[in-house]
């Protein structure tokens, strides 16, 4: 007998599903037409995140071409753990017709989620066919065989989660029905164990009637009994009153309540969550209160009195990073936070006091008097980075204390990750933690850039045409050096035509995504060019006349694919 192995099956089964008749050239004899399981083992979980994924068991008839051939899959009871009907269905067995005889079919297997416990096993065998073909991969020779008649599908457990839900005193909510999301899944409203979750990571939210809806994620693995516990805080009704310092009620007052902005002269909240929040009360020709505390426990009445604007004394104490005192040469520059084309400016042209008479004193002063606002500032010396901040007047003097730090070099090495070759053309941006102040340098042509810094946590952007913008973080305590890779981005086109008319296909929508980083691009309608970096990505390709298209495709370099798209068949 001919020697024959599983791995040439590919190869040598078109010439059985093609031959129509039986010659001296015949691959196989009469009675070496076999039926075999393309794969050993499969595996799925006892509950998919997509409730429509199953097992494809795809069976593979080695034949001569000829009457239809009816196969009858068998159950290994003895060395199954899941049970027909309780763990597992047939979706379309155990009885598989293979068409003329020959070729491949699939058998599909539905987990059922809610039976057995644990990690499941199924056993399957070929049991019979109606053409009485040899069942199972035959090898050797001289009368020496070998069956693989067998495939095992593991179904596997994943963790049951029981949510424990409680009231924000952390008192359990037993009458209320909390409905709960976890995943994909939802349970009835009050049933609170979801069984057999995969393994992975899981947002949750849960809603019950009177509290605010809470979300988070949850982190499961196969086999574990977890329990989550979840705070939901309860809402209550707020109503503000507004007087002015004699007692007399202003209308027309915003109120700003956490993120929620009323209508002018609406003082009444409704539905406001649990816990404390922010006030903010705003009226023309008054001083605003600006981010005022409460806390909302219960349904509440809240008052604030509102008093007249006026002018208020600023001062400003100008040190160094070490705390010594800036008496001289500092130029202080402010504006009001209002509308661009209406901002007012004031500047200190050295002298400190703000009156522009340019007259150095011995030691300067830095005062100002200015009205209720919110005003952003700049203080600058020579030799020192300058420092910028905002601060809001409202009802009381302030002292502002900016700090001038000797600056501290950053230098950036710009690279091409392939070819290691220093890029121009480069902006540098790099962001301070603690004080949002932006540092920037733009283009040199060397690929080498300096930043000049205060010394603290920064955040940086390195950004450079045709290149993917990246971004890290440094701590700058002194001076350093950074060397970053830009990946290359490519040019990636599609060019659609209608498969029948050959015309172009406009409008469709593209989506790719990298199957490494799990990036994700999405362009509008229409637009069918993407700059990606090299990478292993599936493109989905979507219009309502056409079928839609996806494949997996590795890019390398900058390219177009030719794409035809099957139009949708009019019912």
């Amino acid at each position: 007998m001919k020697k024959r192995y599983l791995f040439i099956l590919s190869l040598i089964l078109p010439l059985f599903i093609l031959s129509s008749c039986k010659d001296d050239n015949d691959i196989l004899s009469d009675d070496d037409y076999f039926i075999v399981y393309e794969e050993e083992e499969y595996v799925i979980d006892k509950r998919p995140l997509n409730p429509n994924e199953v097992l494809e068991i795809p069976i593979v008839m080695a034949a001569e071409r000829g009457e239809d051939v009816v196969l009858t899959i068998g159950v290994d009871e003895q060395n199954s753990t899941a049970v027909e009907g309780t763990d597992f269905e047939f979706v379309n067995g155990p009885e598989i017709t293979f068409k003329d005889g020959v070729g491949e079919e699939v058998l599909i297997i539905a987990p059922l989620y809610g039976g057995t416990p644990g990690d499941l096993e199924l056993v399957l065998f070929l049991e019979s066919n109606t053409a009485g073909y040899n069942m199972g991969f035959y090898q050797g020779e001289d009368g020496e065989e070998t069956v693989k008649n067998e495939v095992v599908c593991f179904f596997v457990a994943g963790a049951d989660v029981t949510f424990i839900i409680k009231d924000t005193y952390g008192d359990l909510l037993d009458e209320e029905e909390a409905t709960i999301t976890a995943g994909p899944f939802n349970n009835e409203p009050g049933e609170y164990l979801f069984k057999d979750i995969p393994q992975g990571s899981h947002a949750y939210i849960v809603e019950v009637d009177g509290f605010a809806t809470a979300t988070g994620m949850i982190e499961t693995e196969g086999g574990e009994e977890k329990e989550v516990e979840v705070a939901v805080r309860a809402r209550y009704d707020v109503e503000f009153s507004i007087i002015d310092e004699d007692d007399a009620d202003i209308e027309e007052a915003v109120i700003t309540l956490g993120r929620t902005t009323n209508d002018p002269g609406d003082y009444i909240f409704e539905d406001v969550v649990y816990g404390e929040v922010n006030v903010t009360v705003e009226k023309e020709g008054y001083v605003s209160i600006v981010d005022s505390t409460i806390k909302v426990d219960k349904d509440i009445d809240v008052p604030y009195v509102l008093q007249m604007e006026t002018a208020y004394k600023v001062e400003f104490e100008v040190s160094d990073d070490d705390g010594n005192p800036i008496t001289k040469g500092v130029e202080i520059e402010i504006s009001e936070v209002i509308e661009e084309e209406e901002k007012r400016n004031r500047k200190d042209n050295g002298n400190g006091n703000g009156n522009g008479n340019g007259e150095e004193e011995e030691e300067e002063e830095y005062i100002y008097w200015l009205p209720v606002g919110e005003y952003e500032y700049t203080a600058s010396k020579e030799g020192y980075i300058s420092y910028s901040g905002t601060f809001e007047v409202i009802d009381e003097n302030l002292v502002i204390e900016p700090e001038l730090a000797v600056p501290i070099d950053v230098k950036f090495v710009v690279e091409d990750a392939e070819s290691f070759d220093r890029l121009g053309g480069a902006k540098i941006t790099l962001v301070c933690d603690d004080t949002d102040q932006e540092f920037t340098n733009f283009s040199k042509s060397s690929g080498i850039y300096t930043v000049s810094v205060r010394s603290g946590d920064y955040t940086y952007t390195v950004e450079v045409s045709d290149y993917r913008t990246e971004e890290g973080s440094i701590t700058v305590d002194e001076e350093k050096t950074v060397r970053v890779e830009m990946q290359y981005l490519l040019h990636v086109g599609f060019n659609l035509t209608d498969k029948d008319t050959e015309d172009p296909v406009n409008d469709a929508t593209i989506t790719l995504e990298c199957t490494d980083t799990n990036e994700v691009f999405e362009n509008d309608p229409g637009d069918y060019i993407f700059r990606v970096i090299p990478g292993e990505y599936e493109y989905t390709i979507e219009h309502e006349d056409y079928e839609t298209k996806q494949n997996t495709v590795n890019i390398t370099e900058s390219i177009m694919f030719e794409l035809e798209l099957t139009p949708v068949e009019d019912d």
